[in-house]
Order: C-alpha cells, then structure tokens, then sequence
C-alpha cells in the first residue's frame, strides 16, 4: 500500500503490515528507523488486518508498521484431497456386501420351501379328488359301473366334451352340461395353459400335468397327456386302465439359483422327489419337463403300468436321476 508523504490529513499514521518493522516518516517526506513512538500518537493493536490511525496533533508525522499475526489456514477440501481408505474399510464395505448376499440367500430358501410345499400340497389335492371322481362314476367309458380317473379339467368342471359309454359306439365324447357340477377341484385348476400343445397348471412356481393310460400297446401302456383345451384329446383313454392308474408331476415353472425339486405322485398315494440337491441345477425347469415314464421303474421303458423308480426299492429310473421319498 502506498501513502502520500505529504499533506496536514496525514499528520500520523499507524499501519500494520505482516514481516515488516517499525518504520517512521518525518515531514520531508524521508523514512528512517525508530522504535520511539510520539506520546500522542494512537497505536491500533497488533491483530487482524492492517488498521490506521491518524494524529492531528504538531508531533512529527510517523508511520508505525507493526508485525501481523499470520492468518489462520483454509480447510482443506476434500476434492482437493480425498478421503484415503483404510483396510479396515474394505473389510467393511465387504461384509456389507456379505450380509446383503447371506440375506437375499436366505429369502430365496425361504421361497424355495414355501412353493415346494405348496407343490405338494397340491398333488395330495389331486389325489383326493381323483379318488372321489372315480368313485362317483361320472366317467364310465365302457359301461361296466366303474369309475375312472380323470384330468385337470374334468375334475374342475371347466371341460366342455366329457368321455361317455355308447352301447353301439362305445366310448365317445358328448357335450359335458352339468355332468360335473358340483367339481372336485376349484375352478381355477381347469385354467390350463399350453405347453408344447399340451395342457398343463401353473400354480405357486409349479407346472402340473397329469397323465391317464392309453390303451395297451402288446407289453406297455403309454401315458396320455391332457389336451391343451382340458380334457382328453382324440386318442380317449383306455377304459379300463383308467380305473386304476393315473400319475402327475409337478416341477419348476422357471429355473432359478436355488434349485427346486420335481415331484411325482399316482394312485398309489405317495409323492417322491428328485433334484433340488444344493450346487446342482434342477432337472426339470420350464420347457424341460419330465416324460410320463420319467419317476418309474426302467425295467420296461415307456410304460405308465411300472413300479415306482425308487432307489430305495433297489429300481433305476428312467430319467436316471435319484428319486427318494421327500422327507416333508
């Protein structure tokens, strides 16, 4: 800063100025060093920025520049200078991400077991209603006053043909009516989906298909798959194989991460399982689907009037994979 030498407004001034003595101006205008300082004359205090004071007093004009306190540091900003990661915050931020995945693990074990369960809960359902449409003889193809078993749209009373006896054509399909009212499975089990023009349920993340016998074939009897419009298709089931065997399956609607299991049940009234071993994809999921023939014995293949393939009976099944009594 620069101050006029001359002129009666500066008759005193006091500056203050950081890293420079005590200077002194005289009247000519000169500088020279002192440390005395005019009785009159009014010293600002050595803080803060730099403060002037005048004197009109007659002492000889002098500048007083005194040493200022240096100014306090900016804070640093932190895009200047970035916060530095530790180790420990690594190991941090990793079991965060460990305990998000431990979580949606656990979720989907929990999803897995719930639609499992419900898988089977609806293959029991099925069972129990089979039995009781075959013990109402409301489907009697041959006339002989025995009942059959039946498929998915049959039972729910949605099929819109139902199989019947003709004394001259013998088993034929007429106009269903009300000839399954009151049902024995809900309405919605006759919502059938198509599936490679088949028709199958899909219920809580589960394809369901049941199988009814054709007619023999010399030593096997193959299994007939529902039409994808509920009911049989043009080939009818054999009469008298209808009434006493029938299976279904029940597997995966989607393949996911964790594994879920297919399972199996007939006549007979037990439900057995394969896949769903922990690390292990699913055998069936989605489009692939189990064969009729898939949870029985090889001995003779393709044939729906086999025993169960279980290992523990010391059978092989036809599919290959494992299949066991589930333990729920």
């Amino acid at each position: 800063m620069r101050i006029p030498a001359t002129g009666p407004a500066l008759a005193g001034v006091t500056l203050t100025l950081a890293g420079i003595g005590a200077w002194s101006l005289g009247g000519d205008g000169g500088a020279r060093k002192g440390a005395e300082r005019a009785p009159s004359m009014a010293v600002a205090p050595a803080a803060g920025p730099m403060r002037v004071a005048v004197d009109t007093s007659e002492a000889p004009r002098r500048v007083a520049i005194l040493e200022a306190p240096a100014p306090r540091p900016a804070p640093q900003d932190e895009a200047v200078h970035p916060a530095v990661h530790t180790p420990a915050d690594t190991e941090t931020v990793a079991d965060a991400t460990d305990a998000e995945a431990a979580t949606a693990r656990a979720a989907a074990l929990e999803l897995q077991t719930e639609r499992e369960r419900a898988a089977v809960a609806t293959l029991r359902s099925v069972c129990s209603a089979q039995q009781q449409l075959q013990a109402s003889v409301r489907i009697d193809t041959d006339g002989d006053g025995g009942g059959e078993y039946g498929y998915f749209a049959e039972l729910a009373g949605t099929a819109t043909v139902l199989r019947k006896h003709d004394a001259e054509l013998g088993a034929i399909l007429v106009p269903v009516g009300d000839a399954l009212r009151p049902a024995f499975l809900a309405e919605a089990f006759g919502a059938l989906e198509s599936f490679g023009g088949q028709g199958v349920v899909r219920r809580a993340g589960y394809f369901f298909q049941i199988y009814l016998p054709a007619a023999p074939n010399e030593a096997t009897v193959a299994g007939l798959a529902e039409a994808s419009t509920g009911g049989p298709g043009q080939v009818l089931p054999d009469a008298k194989l209808a009434e006493v065997i029938w299976c279904a399956y029940a597997w995966p609607a989607e393949a996911s991460d964790v594994p879920m299991r297919t399972f199996f049940m007939n006549q007979e009234g037990d439900v057995i399982s394969c896949g769903g071993a922990e690390g292990n994809p699913a055998p069936y999921a989605g489009a692939r689907s189990p064969r009729f023939d898939a949870a029985l014995s090889r001995a003779v293949p393709r044939d729906m009037n086999q025993p169960l393939g279980l290992a523990a009976l010391g059978n092989a099944a036809n599919d290959g994979e494992l299949w066991i009594v589930p333990a729920q």
